[in-house]
């Protein structure tokens, strides 16, 4: 066959006719296209093809491979054409062989093209992919960086309302603590009071050193008021008393107690008694009196467990009552211990069987 250069009018007519299909003209002698691109719209292409046999052309074989999709010559054939769809981006090269009626091979035909990629594979494309990730990233870049700085914002106004809030906390800690330290010092000073008044009841160092001697106190409460004391005097026939005593209670409960327990002997006291008995027996008396008047129903049950110790004026003789609080007596290296009777000085299913000591 022969070939022809198209005429720019025809090469526009078919350019119109395939857009987008470019090439460079027509070959010589055959009328296939040079440099031929084809879009990726149009990557369905079909090859026909004939060789020149005169008389025994049915006799004549082929085979064909496209390079760039096929990996082997396809089977021999007698069909003149080959159709392929769906070619993708790439360059390509057809190959063409025939087989004479007398089983000789020629030598292969080459056609190549170029398949474009699809719009979306281009390199523009890809441009545009990156510049859209890029303008993403920073969208959202800035719209996590306003929000971060809202939150920072937010964050700001907790902290300072929270700040204030502490403030006003400490404030009012502030303020109560001077009122809790106010009222410790009231308690602190009403407790201090009071534990002066309670020494002003216990036995003076004067009064035991002019009538003992040598000796020693050994006080030591468990609180700064207490219900513990000790008192000492002169009785009317000149022995001289001395009582430990351990008052019902604890704390300003017990030292209130004790005041009433030492009034209640030195009550006995001032009324003549100068047995320890009778001034145990007195004082009950003078304590279940005064305790009726507690409001309860049967009277306060309170009152001390205490022991008391006269000695004669020579100091030859020592009488005693014990009531629930013993005695011991050290002689001449050895412990004597007095037990005592099983009754408090106060209101008891027993407070009408009197103390008898010895």
């Amino acid at each position: 066959t022969y070939g022809k250069v198209l005429s720019q009018a025809e090469r526009d007519t078919l350019q119109q006719r395939f857009a987008g299909v470019t090439f460079d003209g027509i070959t010589k002698f055959y009328p296939l296209p040079e440099n031929l691109v084809l879009p990726y719209q149009h990557n369905a292409l079909t090859f026909e093809f004939n060789v020149i046999e005169t008389g025994r052309n049915f006799m004549v074989n082929y085979q064909f491979m496209l390079q760039g999709m096929d990996n082997e010559w396809s089977p021999v054939t007698k069909k003149r054409e080959s159709t392929y769809n769906n070619l993708g981006e790439g360059e390509y090269a057809f190959l063409l062989k025939a087989q004479s009626p007398w089983g000789v091979w020629s030598e292969p035909t080459e056609f190549t093209f170029t398949v474009l990629p699809p719009w979306y594979r281009t390199w523009w494309a890809y441009g545009c992919y990156a510049v859209l990730v890029v303008l993403s990233i920073w969208g959202l870049i800035q719209v996590q960086t306003r929000r971060l700085n809202e939150l920072q914002k937010e964050l700001e106004s907790e902290v300072e309302k929270a700040t204030a809030e502490v403030k006003n906390t400490l404030q009012e800690v502030e303020k109560q603590k001077e009122v809790i330290e106010e009222a410790h010092k009231e308690i602190t000073d009403s407790i201090d009071y009071a534990e002066r008044i309670q020494y002003s009841f216990l036995a003076t160092k004067e009064i035991l050193e002019k009538n003992l001697g040598e000796h020693f106190v050994f006080f030591r409460p468990k609180d700064v008021v207490s219900g513990d004391f000790y008192w000492a005097d002169k009785l009317s026939n000149g022995d001289f008393a001395i009582v430990n005593a351990d008052s019902t209670g604890h704390g300003v409960p017990g030292a209130i107690m004790s005041i009433l327990n030492t009034s209640a002997i030195e009550e006995a006291v001032k009324e003549g008694a100068v047995k320890p008995s009778e001034i145990f027996n007195k004082a009950r008396t003078f304590i279940i009196e005064r305790l009726k008047k507690d409001g309860s129903e049967h009277g306060g049950k309170d009152g001390m467990d205490a022991s008391i110790v006269c000695f004669s004026a020579d100091k030859t003789k020592m009488t005693y009552t014990a009531a629930q609080n013993q005695i011991w007596v050290i002689r001449a290296g050895q412990i004597i211990q007095i037990k005592p009777e099983k009754m408090p000085i106060g209101k008891h299913h027993n407070d009408t069987v009197p103390f008898v000591g010895g």
